[in-house]
């Protein structure tokens, strides 16, 4: 039996954004830079959790009607 909580204490706690989605992102093309927005969910989580949560919500397609 995989002992998960155990492993997780071996993850850092970081400052993330938690909401982090392609809407929250916004490109300032004349200036090449990108700006994050949205910031109620921010709090520690572990390391990664953005990224994990960002490639999931790329995976999802909020925009086709169902």
């Amino acid at each position: 039996m995989i002992d998960s909580k155990n492993k997780l204490k071996s993850v850092p706690i970081v400052f993330s954004h938690n909401d982090f989605y392609y809407r929250n992102i916004l490109w300032e093309k004349e200036k090449n830079k990108f700006h994050l927005i949205d910031f109620e969910y921010v709090s520690p989580n572990y390391l990664m959790i953005d990224l994990v949560n960002f490639l999931n919500e790329l995976i999802s397609d909020y925009d086709h009607p169902e």
